[in-house]
Parts: C-alpha cells; sequence; structure tokens
C-alpha cells in the first residue's frame, strides 16, 4: 500500500436561510492501493464528461463509508461502495469514481 489519499467527511450545515449547505472537512490520510478501472467519456450538454472509476484497498476503518469524499492526486473521488472482502475487519474494498 504505497498511495496515499485523503478522507474527507461531508455534513450539511445551515446557512441560517432555512437551508443546508454542504461542509467538507479533512478527517485523515491513509495509506492504500489504487488500480485505476475503466475510463468513460459522455456527452452531455454539448460537454464532455470523463468519468474514471478506481478500485482501492485499504486497511478496515468503520469510518468509511459512501457518505466520504477521497482525495487521490488532487481529485476528489465519491465512494460508490466500501465492502469489508473478507469480513474479518481486515481490508476493505473500496469502488469510487471521478468526474472531470
Amino acid at each position: 500500500m504505497r498511495d496515499i489519499l485523503v478522507l474527507k467527511s461531508v455534513t450539511n450545515t445551515s446557512d441560517g436561510e432555512g437551508g443546508y449547505v454542504p461542509t467538507i472537512a479533512v478527517v485523515k490520510s491513509i495509506f492504500a492501493k489504487v488500480e485505476p478501472l475503466k475510463e468513460s467519456r459522455v456527452l452531455d450538454a454539448n460537454q464532455l464528461e470523463y468519468t474514471q472509476a478506481y478500485r482501492i484497498y485499504i486497511r478496515y476503518d468503520a469510518a468509511i463509508n459512501n457518505t466520504n469524499l477521497l482525495n487521490y492526486k488532487g481529485k476528489d473521488l465519491t465512494i460508490h461502495s466500501a465492502i469489508d472482502i473478507s469480513g474479518l475487519n481486515q481490508f476493505i474494498e473500496v469502488i469510487a469514481y471521478t468526474n472531470e
């Protein structure tokens, strides 16, 4: 596990006018193994949108779920799934993606 990711927490904070604003806070840095998966391109509203998916292996951490964000090499990744692959609380396999 040689890659470094930054785990971010997203919470909704009241804006004082009856609405909420998402607030992002850095939780911690973690070591991981990151494998890029298939990249796709979509033309949406006359704009080309790139999506890159990643398979990420990290040591077990109960704080990681699909409401968090991961930052990898300056890109924020949205967590699609986080699964305890062995069932023994040793490693988590995360599938995450970014839109560029």
